[in-house]
């Protein structure tokens, strides 16, 4: 999931709170979205991020692309995110903020299965 918004990995993480130990992200490194969000921007829109990094259930390894490889640039910031299992319940589902700029289009009827 390189270069996704915080949205999406917030609702990645909400979406599988009940396994999140179960699963693996590749993707930009948590601690820089939870590090530039004001707190009430963390507790409104992006609570199962910031539940992650704080508690400390998200084990972060950055992707070590050498020096010289062409895609270097592209991956700088790319970790790989692996979970302890959360011991509080799953958050509220995390409100759509269409200001944030993040947010390209609401998908309807959307179905999920499990």
């Amino acid at each position: 999931m390189p270069h996704c918004g915080r949205a999406l990995y917030n609702n990645v993480l909400w979406a599988n709170w009940d396994r999140l130990e179960r699963i693996l992200v590749v993707g930009n490194g948590f601690t820089d979205f939870c590090d530039d969000l004001s707190p009430a921007k963390q507790k409104q829109t992006f609570e199962c991020l910031r539940q992650c990094c704080d508690a400390g259930w998200v084990a972060e390894k950055p992707l070590v692309v050498d020096q010289g490889h062409p895609a270097r640039l592209a991956l700088h910031s790319t970790s790989i995110h692996s979970f302890s299992a959360p011991v509080t319940p799953r958050p509220p589902e995390p409100l759509l903020d269409q200001a944030d700029g993040e947010l390209v289009q609401l998908l309807t009827n959307l179905t999920v299965y499990s």
